[in-house]
C-alpha cells in the first residue's frame, strides 16, 4: 500500500506540474504521421516534424488534428504542492523543583573590603 501511493503521488506531481503529460499524446502524434504518409508516401518523420513544428500553425485543413499534437500547445494549467515535514520530537517538560538552604552568613566586621585600595596609593619618599 505504502508502494502504491508514492507512485500514485509521483505520477500526480510529474503529470501536473511538468510537460509530462504530452506523453500521452504520443500515439495521436504517430496516428496523424500515418495519414500524412497516406497521403505522401515518401514523407519522412523529419519531413513532418518540420512541416507541423518548426513552421508554426498554419491554418490548414487539418489544423484541429495538428493541435491535438504533443508539445503544441500549453495545457500545463495546475500546479499542486507537495510538502511532508519531518516529525518533530516530542518531548515533556520536567517541572522545575526550587530547593531552598540556608547558609550562614559572614562578619562583616572581619571581612576587610577595602583591601584593593592600598595598591593605589602614591609613592612615599622618606
Amino acid at each position: 500500500m505504502k508502494r502504491f501511493s508514492i507512485i500514485l503521488l509521483l505520477l500526480v506531481t510529474l503529470f501536473s506540474q511538468t510537460e509530462l503529460h504530452q506523453v500521452v499524446k504520443l500515439p495521436a502524434l504517430v496516428r496523424h504521421f500515418w495519414e500524412h504518409r497516406a497521403e505522401k508516401s515518401d514523407m519522412s518523420l523529419a519531413d513532418f516534424i518540420v512541416m507541423h513544428y518548426l513552421h508554426g500553425s498554419p491554418k490548414d485543413d487539418d489544423y484541429d488534428k495538428d493541435m491535438q499534437l504533443p508539445f503544441k500547445t500549453a495545457e500545463c494549467a495546475s500546479s499542486v504542492t507537495l510538502e511532508i515535514t519531518p516529525a518533530q520530537p516530542f518531548s515533556a517538560l520536567q517541572p522545575v523543583v526550587f530547593i531552598e538552604k540556608s547558609y550562614p552568613s559572614l562578619d562583616n566586621s572581619s571581612v576587610r573590603f577595602n583591601h584593593t585600595a592600598d595598591i593605589w596609593q602614591p609613592p612615599k619618599f622618606s
